[in-house]
């Protein structure tokens, strides 16, 4: 386990002047809202440990992590300095930008199954966040096309995913689907 040590927050923030006062996390580690964006600024140590989890990533910006792509990474890391719905933004913010830039395919890829990979979906199930697989509807050994149904209502939508990861898996988060998603009414 690394312990890492205090230090001072960066002063050199690209997002314009802090609408409020920085407020540390874990040493090493801020949540900086400013004029124009917000996100986590990281020290050297916190940046290392991200670069060996999730090697061959590298963030837009050195200390400045932002929340529209960068913090999630950040958050994948250290999971247990943030809450669960924290974890669950982070998982599918990551999905997200990997199918949209590619430094982040590496770490959508080593995410799987992680910790913050759980507990997005312990968040989905604590909020009925979720679908679950119905049937599946065409398969053509690369692809399938599943039915899924959300138990809390009994909504219905088609995706389509790749076949491996999509018979791995029986619950899917509403981000997933609606990344995957081809039949959007009830089927």
């Amino acid at each position: 386990m690394i312990t890492f040590s205090p230090c001072a927050l960066p002063n050199d923030c690209p997002w314009g002047e802090p609408t409020e006062a920085p407020r540390q996390i874990r040493p090493g580690m801020w949540f900086v809202r400013a004029e124009l964006q917000s996100g986590v600024a990281l020290s050297f140590q916190r940046r290392f440990v991200v670069t060996r989890k999730f090697p061959g990533f590298r963030p837009e910006s050195n200390h400045w992590w932002s929340d529209d792509g960068d913090m999630a990474v950040a958050i994948a890391t250290f999971p247990d300095a943030f809450a669960d719905r924290d974890c669950f933004w982070a998982y599918h913010k990551i999905l997200s930008n990997a199918l949209w830039e590619k430094r982040f395919i590496g770490v959508a890829n080593l995410c799987h199954r992680t910790e913050v990979h759980q507990r997005s979906i312990k968040y989905a199930a604590d909020n009925k966040r979720f679908f679950v697989r119905s049937e599946v509807l065409d398969d053509d050994g690369e692809t399938v096309t599943l039915r899924v149904v959300r138990p809390s209502d009994g909504h219905a939508v088609a995706i389509r995913a790749r076949r491996q990861w999509a018979l791995e898996n029986k619950c899917y988060s509403e981000a997933e689907v609606s990344l995957l998603l081809v039949a959007p009414n009830d089927l």
